[in-house]
């Protein structure tokens, strides 16, 4: 992940910051890579209603 990220940053020569959102029907089992991804979306985010 880590090299995709500094090739997607050389290529598009965009010097905002590039976030990792890991989008998935279980969740992220933590492990030394878990810490790249900078947010999680679940199923249960996906089709949960917002109390607004």
């Amino acid at each position: 992940m880590r090299t995709r990220k500094e090739l997607f940053r050389e290529n598009t020569k965009t010097k905002k910051t590039i976030q990792i959102v890991f989008i998935s029907t279980y969740g992220l089992k933590l492990n030394k890579y878990s810490g790249l991804v900078s947010a999680l979306v679940t199923l249960d985010d996906l089709f949960t209603t917002a109390e607004w």
